[in-house]
């Protein structure tokens, strides 16, 4: 999933200063392809879209709070996700 590949490039970001913003513009890629593959027809995918704003631009700044928040929100949404797909 996108998702976990997204949490891959940020874990990446966080464990190696030499190519942090490497993996931040990796990571900020992958959000661009969620955000775009978004259909905003509610509330809840409003939200999802902002959500996916908010971890690029904090992504932008590559403090490792930042990115450790980025991390955090982008391990929500893919749990919650992943729940939704095991549902009946």
């Amino acid at each position: 999933m996108l998702h976990e590949r997204c949490a891959f490039f940020i874990l990446k970001a966080q464990s190696t200063a030499g190519k942090k913003k490497f993996y931040c513009v990796k990571a900020q890629n992958i959000l661009s392809q969620l955000q775009s593959s978004l259909r905003i027809t509610d509330s809840i995918s409003r939200g999802i879209f902002y959500l996916y704003d908010y971890c690029y631009v904090i992504l932008d700044r590559g403090n490792n709070a930042d990115l450790a928040n980025a991390l955090e929100i982008i391990n929500v949404l893919n749990g919650a996700f992943r729940r939704l797909l095991r549902r009946p």
